[in-house]
């Protein structure tokens, strides 16, 4: 092995040790909002018939679920969800490192991206294990290490089950081994069905557990709406994060996709093969769902990595072809453009990760934790937002959901649940009205907390005093910082440094 092969050997190793450290540590430092914890509840509260009763509507394949379910059986806390997340992207970010095609100046500029070193790994969701899949698949077919056929049923699991992102792209893939296939001449159908089994049983079994009951957010048809604007956003959005989406931001993210293509060993196959899953993911943003968040545009820039992965780069090059100098050069010098675009937001974002609160949720359960408020019934308003603070209280913790009428934990995702988050203009004084009757001893010694998302005018008239004013700490979901109330004639609960309103 040559001196030169021992450093990037060398840089490899420590490149990788400082990404896992940057991970870890700010996964230690993040708070969890209620996307999160919301999946920890449902595993933790619900039996298995209701759990897989909730992920259609969720819409949500059933893996992440089952692993969470299992963590609560184990005796497990919260923190479980955060490893089983860490350990998946850290296993894809191994693959792309040390097993892919991506030289190493452009496996870097991934890992320690928004996506690579934030978004994904600390945000504990089910998109960390597709990634692994999809990596690992990556892997297992261009490598075809001794044990690939057992990584490449792994890998299909893992993306069939985890995310309806990645059933997709497991289907876009099914459809280029149809058409390889085909061109073989072979015509083995039998034989063909045999091998895709890896992906046609957990397939099938997603499918299943995710087809909609129409009962909830998701309709039956493949159409819940047509956003056209999603499709502009999502491009632009899935290399410029912190960019706001416009037509200039658009084109010039398409001009980077075209280069990285054209950088490839294959354009022409690479180019098809990347339209085809990012086809079908925009189908899914344009018709069904797109939140606008990095999670779902950046699943565009995770299938370019490993379509280039499978499709393979120009790392070598040919003094004899002129072209090859430009195309080995392309996908370095497109990814360290970007990054060093986006890095100094990525590094303000490591920083208040490290200073301030990702929500408030537990700055309210630390007052809710207090020994003279511990036994009070809490109504909380809107319960999605409010059962992050769960993750922090013992489990047996109950919040009383207006409007549903019911003690919550985990979100139904239902119809009657989806349109109380869809009213923006509920008013709150409405909501405490319809409450009310629900609770004899309301604004009595003894009566219901609430806590809301907004300050109430008012309060007395609902018979109502604050008692702990939202702290307003948190950097990135702003919408869980909680004002909380008690009865106004309890003189057991002393106000936390709020005063009166008036």
């Amino acid at each position: 092995m040559s001196p030169f092969s021992n450093t990037r050997a060398i840089l490899r190793w420590v490149a990788f040790a400082l990404w896992l450290v940057l991970t870890f540590s700010l996964t230690a430092h993040h708070e969890l909002w209620r996307d999160e914890i919301d999946s920890w509840l449902l595993a933790r509260d619900a039996s298995w018939s209701q759990m897989f009763s909730v992920l259609p509507d969720a819409g949500h394949p059933p893996l992440w679920y089952i692993l969470l379910k299992f963590s609560v059986i184990g005796g497990l806390d919260w923190g479980a969800m955060q490893g089983i997340n860490l350990l998946a992207v850290w296993g894809a970010g191994g693959l792309l490192l040390f097993r892919s095609s991506l030289p190493l100046s452009v496996a870097i500029t991934v890992l320690f991206s928004f996506l690579f070193s934030f978004e994904y790994p600390v945000i504990a969701r089910n998109y960390g294990l597709g990634i692994l899949g999809l990596f690992l698949y990556a892997d297992a077919t261009t490598r075809r290490p001794p044990n690939w056929r057992i990584s490449n049923i792994i890998a299909q699991i893992l993306m069939c089950c985890s995310s309806v992102h990645f059933l997709a792209l497991g289907l876009t893939l099914f459809a280029v081994r149809i058409w390889g296939n085909f061109r073989s001449k072979t015509n083995n159908l039998t034989r063909f069905a045999t091998e895709e089994l890896p992906f046609l049983i957990p397939f099938a079994v997603s499918v299943l557990v995710l087809w909609p009951t129409g009962k909830g957010q998701f309709s039956t048809s493949l159409v819940d709406q047509f956003q056209a604007r999603n499709f502009l956003d999502s491009i632009a959005n899935s290399l410029l994060p912190f960019d706001a989406p416009t037509a200039v931001t658009f084109i010039l993210a398409i001009c980077c996709y075209l280069w990285f293509i054209l950088g490839s060993s294959h354009p022409v196959r690479t180019g098809v093969m990347f339209l085809a899953g990012a086809g079908i993911l925009e189908a899914i943003f344009c018709l069904k769902y797109y939140s606008g968040a990095p999670r779902h545009s950046g699943l565009l820039l995770v299938w370019l990595w490993a379509v280039l992965w499978m499709n393979g780069l120009n790392l070598k090059i040919d003094p004899n072809v002129a072209v090859s100098h430009w195309r080995w050069l392309a996908a370095p010098l497109v990814s360290w453009l970007l990054f060093a675009w986006n890095f100094p937001v990525t590094l303000s974002v490591w920083q208040l990760e490290y200073k301030m609160n990702f929500s408030d949720a537990i700055e309210a359960a630390r007052f809710l934790s207090r020994e003279n408020v511990m036994k009070r019934e809490v109504v909380c308003w809107k319960p999605r937002n409010c059962s992050t603070i769960l993750a922090y209280l013992p489990s047996s913790r109950r919040f009383w959901s207006p409007v549903l009428n019911r003690r919550i934990t985990y979100d139904h995702w239902d119809r009657e649940s989806n349109g109380i988050h869809s009213q923006e203009g509920l008013d709150i004084n409405g909501v405490i009205n319809d409450t009310i009757p629900f609770f004899i001893d309301w604004g009595r010694r003894g009566g219901p907390l609430l806590v809301t998302m907004q300050k109430l005018k008012n309060p007395g008239t609902s018979g109502l005093r604050l008692l702990a004013p939202a702290p307003t700490k948190a950097w990135r979901i702003l919408d869980e910082s909680f004002w909380i109330y008690g009865p106004a004639d309890d003189g057991e609960l002393v106000d936390h440094g709020a005063g009166h309103e008036d």
